[in-house]
């Protein structure tokens, strides 16, 4: 599926599928939510990967020759983000470490910091004899995964990278079985932000992780990847990724907000009704946008946004 770059709030994430025979698309939306209800009664890790490949030096302020005042932008994105995963999650601690050093495959813890940590974090990059030569994303995840999660209700989990991951099937061969774990209840949900900086991210490997469940018995119960696209860390919008952390806790169940209409269009006489959720508003929907739709409606009689979906169906 196509996300949409930026949504109309109240709208914090809207995905577009392909077209279908019969020329309508598969629409998938989530809604910014009361944040007090989201975390009621559950914990959350958060957790900040950071690219540590040698490709990432110049993010560090490496390099920058002719700048008077080299610029580390990775610390500042690292403070923000930190900040973010911990307000929007709910966690009091997020834990950081630098991942695709050496061949590409080691990870290197940098410690685990509370709101006030985050703010002042030291991101210098690794050692020296550690920057990575490659980009392998297996041992990153498994550190989300694995380290401690039996202690959360769930895992949230933001990854920098600038590069292509050369391990692409071993880390869909792992997340299906995990997928397939957290569908049984054998394991808590994890949720991954993959953040790509510059121009050397494949961006139609981000979006096949994105949709590595789509055809299988776990499309639509499981999505454990989102991603977005910046050209450099200092170009990071925080709202987007705030909206896009917030989108992947949005369930159903979640309610969070009145009676409201879903309207093909910019909501006019003409305007077909494509859902109607008279008991209030979930903080997740999904619904089928009409062939030649190139817009929708979210109408609750006192708030009205209306959502163009064209850059996606014109890509």
């Amino acid at each position: 599926m196509r996300k949409i770059r930026k949504p109309q709030k109240p709208l914090a994430d809207v995905n577009v599928g392909e077209r279908e025979a019969d020329g309508t698309r598969k629409v998938v939306a989530c809604f910014w939510p009361n944040l007090g209800k989201l975390r009621d009664g559950t914990s959350t890790r958060a957790i900040l990967a950071i690219d540590g490949s040698s490709s990432m030096q110049m993010e560090y302020g490496f390099g920058q020759i002719l700048v008077a005042q080299p610029v580390n932008y990775v610390q500042q994105a690292a403070r923000r983000l930190g900040r973010i995963l911990g307000i929007t999650s709910g966690a009091n601690e997020v834990l950081m470490f630098y991942w695709a050093l050496g061949d590409g495959s080691d990870t290197s813890r940098i410690g685990q910091f509370d709101a006030a940590g985050c703010e002042n974090v030291e991101i210098s990059g690794p050692r020296e004899n550690q920057w990575g030569t490659g980009t392998r994303l297996l041992n990153a995840l498994k550190v989300c995964i694995e380290s401690d999660y039996s202690t959360s209700d769930r895992t949230i989990a933001i990854i920098i990278t600038d590069g292509v991951f050369e391990d692409e099937k071993a880390c869909v061969e792992y997340c299906l079985g995990i997928g397939y774990k957290i569908n049984d209840g054998n394991h808590k949900p994890v949720n991954f932000y993959l953040l790509g900086v510059g121009n050397n991210v494949d961006k139609e490997q981000l979006q096949r992780l994105d949709d590595m469940f789509i055809g299988t018995d776990l499309d639509g119960k499981i999505d454990l990847f989102s991603h977005g696209l910046f050209n450099s860390l200092a170009d990071v919008d925080d709202e987007l990724v705030t909206a896009a952390i917030y989108a992947e806790l949005m369930t159903e169940d979640i309610m969070v907000g009145p009676a409201c209409r879903i309207l093909s269009g910019d909501g006019g006489k003409a305007s077909e009704v494509l859902c109607d959720f008279s008991g209030g508003l979930p903080g997740k929907i999904e619904f089928r946008l009409p062939d030649g739709a190139r817009s929708f409606t979210v109408d609750s009689g006192s708030v009205r946004a209306t959502q163009d979906v064209s850059e996606v169906i014109d890509s």
